[in-house]
């Protein structure tokens, strides 16, 4: 897929909305904002800025990718989870299912 930028530099998209793993830095920001709002407390016991300074852009499949380091895949398991229980309970949730089809009702 030709995103506009050299394959070299295509890695950069996967900052703000990687479609290869899934965590980028605004779902980061949006599952532990919905889980405050949501359950009080962020839900997980995860340093963004440790996650952050853990990964590195390593050539793999013949293009760079944001990687991680072996020591945080617990962390990376707790996000996954996170994503899984917000899902769950409350985006696939019935009541939001029809406030979402109220709104496009109006």
């Amino acid at each position: 897929e030709n995103i506009g930028r050299p394959p070299a530099k295509r890695f950069l998209f996967d900052i703000v909305a990687n479609k290869r793993n899934g965590i980028d830095v605004d779902k980061l920001d949006y599952f532990l904002r919905d889980a405050i709002n949501c359950y009080g407390k962020p839900g997980i016991d995860c340093q963004i800025s440790r996650l952050l300074s853990c990964s590195r852009v390593i050539s793999a499949e013949s293009e760079p990718q944001i990687c991680f380091q072996e020591k945080v895949a617990l962390s990376l398991e707790d996000i996954f989870l996170l994503r899984a229980k917000l899902h769950k309970y409350v985006y696939q949730h019935r009541t939001t299912k029809v406030a979402e089809r109220m709104i496009l009702d109006v």
